[in-house]
């Protein structure tokens, strides 16, 4: 567990753990080091938020694109004829319907208050549908991990904030399925990369409302975002 401040009024800042680090020991920055956490209320909860992006219309529009021209590819194959023009057929087909499912999956995300949300109660997650409550009594540990991208130790890497649950299941299978690369233990994992704050400010945030239950009171009002950010 990484130390916090132990005052009333701030947070110490936090050292980069080595999981977010490249391999000559520098940290491998993620997420808005100019971003700002801030209050907001989702689903009638009130709470600190560390937002995330999300995915842009324009964006979802040409994978719209993309899924449809798939699916008219298909139709052509399959109107050919033949075996390999049908086994390409029915590979666009399930392409292009992932694709549109991706789509609508994006579109159906939340626009308001996306991100973990630090509620007195616990987290709620809320990049992804449905919301996903997670109270703070399942919480054991929060953790950096990280994912190398290639075989090499110099390789890029994607730095994520894994939290462990006395029940791996508490986030759900969805989750579940996402963080278990890291661990058995990790109940989630969020890309630093979608942060809209520095991935150190939501590590402190989050390590310290987890150690000092005397605070969480004050989650969705200023005293937080003044805590964490002075």
């Amino acid at each position: 567990m990484i130390d916090v401040d132990n005052t009333d009024d701030a947070m110490d800042r936090v050292p980069c753990p080595q999981p977010w680090r490249k391999a000559d020991g520098s940290v491998n920055p993620a997420g808005d080091p100019a971003g700002r956490a801030l209050t907001a209320e989702v689903d009638g909860t009130r709470g600190l938020l560390l937002p995330v992006r999300q995915s842009t219309t324009a964006a979802v529009a040409v994978l719209a694109v993309l899924g449809v021209a798939l699916l008219v590819l298909a139709a052509f194959l399959f109107a050919a004829g033949g075996v390999v023009a049908v086994i390409g057929g029915v590979l666009a087909v399930l392409f292009g319907l992932l694709v549109v499912v991706s789509c609508v999956t994006a579109l159906r995300k939340p626009r308001a208050g996306a991100g973990l949300l630090l509620t007195p109660d616990g987290l709620l997650l809320n990049w992804t549908t449905p919301l996903t409550r997670l109270p703070w009594s399942q919480v054991r540990e929060v953790r950096p991990v990280a994912v190398r991208l290639g075989r090499a130790n110099t390789a890029a890497s994607v730095n994520y904030l894994g939290v462990v649950t006395a029940d791996p299941g508490a986030a759900g299978e969805r989750h579940r399925g996402q963080a278990e690369r890291f661990g058995k233990d990790l109940a989630f994992a969020l890309s630093t990369r979608t942060l809209l704050v520095d991935q150190l400010v939501a590590l402190r945030a989050l390590t310290h409302y987890l150690d000092h239950p005397e605070h969480r009171a004050e989650l969705g009002t200023g005293a937080a975002v003044t805590r964490l950010h002075g």
